[in-house]
This record gives C-alpha cells, structure tokens and sequence, in this order.
C-alpha cells in the first residue's frame, strides 16, 4: 500500500522540497538493493525465521516512520530503513513462493509473478481509497495491519510445513 504513495506522502505530509524528495527517493532506490542482498543471506541462514520476522520489523519500521512524520532529519533516517525492508519484499516472496513448490520453478515463478501484480493492484486501489477518504498520513498504518495480517499465516504455513514444502505421501 505504502510505496506507491511515498513520493506525494513525502510532499503534502513531510513537506520536502523537490530537491530533497528526489534525493531521498534516489537513496531510496539504492538502499533497497542492500535490502535485497541482506534478505538473501538470511533467508539463506534460516529461511523460516526471516520470513516470520519480515513482517514483524516492517510493520515496526512502518509505525515509525509514520510517527516520526514532523521531522524530516528522523524521517529520511527511517526511510532508509524502510528501503531495505521494501528492496527485500520480492526476494521474501520469492523464496516463500518457490519453497513451496521447488519442482516446479516455472510455476512458482508465474504465482509469484501474478500474486506480486495482483498486490500491487489491491495495495494501490485501498491506498488511494484511503487518501480520498481520510487522509495520506494514513496509508502506513494500512500497511502495518497487512502485514500483522499476514503473520497468522506465516505461522500455520511454518507449523505445517517446516522444512518449507509440502510432503508428497
């Protein structure tokens, strides 16, 4: 829900100049790319953990930032943050997706394909249901109950698979 706001959530609620909003969203871009190395390497140490403690940490991060709103210095800090958690959101869903089904990669990778669009979509549509009808300070605690949402999940899916795949009987 949250990143496709980020550049209008920067310039009507944090009030950056264009200068600093392009800025911030370059560094943005780039940091996300640590993100997607750092998750790499953890779903590679403890696949399970990571993605169980992914939602957890963005939701935390995503709290911040939104509380951290009136200034700026403590909001580009946090956003960078946010970077990392949101570069290493494919990479998660990747790994999650493909554990699932590891021979059938093709597959996998079309369910992920389909599910990251799909996301998107529905992300974008409450994002702007919400702006219109209450305001854009709002969108990262959308996002907050999304992922809280989705750890239930998470667990049932990590109890009953916990070597990651399904066992063929």
């Amino acid at each position: 829900i949250t990143y496709n706001y980020i550049p209008t959530y920067l310039d009507q609620v944090t009030h950056l100049d264009a200068n600093m909003l392009f800025f911030t969203l370059l560094l943005m871009g780039l940091i996300s790319m640590v993100g997607t190395t750092l998750f790499g390497y953890l779903i590679s140490r403890d696949g399970n953990k990571t993605v169980f403690l992914y939602p957890v940490g963005f939701a935390i991060v995503m709290f911040i930032v939104g509380s951290v709103v009136q200034l700026p210095f403590y909001e580009f800090c946090i956003l960078m943050v946010f970077s990392i958690f949101d570069g290493s959101a494919y990479t998660v869903s990747q790994y999650w997706i493909t554990s699932a089904v590891p021979d059938a990669p093709e597959f996998a990778n079309g369910i992920f394909l389909l599910m990251c669009n799909l996301g998107i979509f529905i992300g974008t549509m409450l994002g702007g249901v919400i702006i219109a009808n209450i305001h854009i300070f709002y969108i990262f605690y959308a996002s907050i109950i999304m992922m809280l949402l989705a750890i239930p999940f998470v667990i049932l899916r990590i109890k009953l698979y916990p070597t990651g795949k399904p066992e063929l009987k």
